[in-house]
């Protein structure tokens, strides 16, 4: 892991990423716990504060920065508070929103996390409450995000697809995605939450094992997921499992790696197939 880290901090900071996807606002409401309603058996929280910060494929140009890349973020929000936050999140993070995409008939999506306590203790998160997105577009804004990654691409080192099926990912963008990848030689890696299968001929993939086994079924093995990896053509499979590390399945060497890792050398090994 050490060369790993040598190789990222002399060469990352020269890569511009185009990470392309759906952006999520990231609340965090805190707030402390006061009585017990009257109307019904719950406990009365009184709000302190709300955090928002970046999630998803906004997340994603937040990790890149903050390894020393030039993250190019393209994606959509809404013209709505939480958009507004969101992209006031981002800018403070160093990110340029100049290739996210507005609109007034979009709703950002936004995933609020209610942690509560009480003042002499430690807050615990209570309950998550999600405001999806439509992921249908129309073909305006569609035309706006392709027009972004056509811009984008002449300077890409690489591309990142982060998919929540939340709209901003769909099989045009993909294909453009796709083709700028596969004329410039740079890696094109997938996070796809619902649709792994939908993104055949990308250079590498990371999803969670639960996302592994929708595919393949709960009890999948090794060479179940380096077949799965000459399936979809991809060239690495890097399979997250969360506090039990990650499994690097590469093609070439039909090998499979399983590695316990901390949560930064976690985000450090996915830049591996961008390096």
């Amino acid at each position: 892991m050490a060369d790993l880290t040598n190789i990222i901090n002399e060469t990352f900071p020269q890569k511009t990423v185009v990470i392309i996807g759906d952006l999520v606002a990231d609340q965090f409401l805190n707030g402390t716990i006061s009585r017990v309603s009257r109307e019904a058996p719950v406990f009365i929280l009184r709000h302190d504060t709300t955090k928002t910060v970046p999630g998803s494929a906004a997340n994603a140009a937040v990790n890149v920065a903050s390894l020393g890349g030039k993250p190019v973020l393209i994606g959509l929000a809404g013209e709505d508070a939480n958009g507004g936050l969101l992209l006031d999140a981002l800018r403070e993070s160093g990110i340029a929103t100049d290739n996210i995409v507005t609109d007034a008939s979009f709703t950002t999506t936004t995933k609020v996390r209610v942690l509560a306590g009480q003042h002499y203790a430690a807050r615990q998160q209570v309950i998550r409450i999600d405001y999806e997105a439509s992921p249908d577009l129309d073909a305006a804004t569609k035309q706006k995000l392709r027009d972004s990654l056509t811009a984008a691409g002449p300077n890409a080192d690489a591309i990142i697809i982060s998919d929540y099926n939340c709209g901003a990912v769909f099989p045009e963008i993909f294909a453009d995605a796709l083709a700028i990848s596969r004329e410039r030689g740079i890696p094109l890696v997938v996070d796809s939450r619902f649709r792994l299968e939908s993104f055949n001929g990308a250079t590498s993939a990371t999803p969670n094992s639960d996302e592994v086994a929708q595919i393949l079924g709960e009890n999948f093995k090794p060479d179940d997921c380096g077949q799965l990896c000459e399936r979809l053509g991809l060239k690495s499979l890097l399979v997250t499992n969360g506090n039990r590390g990650v499994q690097l399945f590469e093609t070439a060497s039909r090998r499979c790696r399983s590695m316990p890792l901390a949560e930064r050398s976690r985000s450090m090994l996915r830049v591996r197939a961008i390096l």
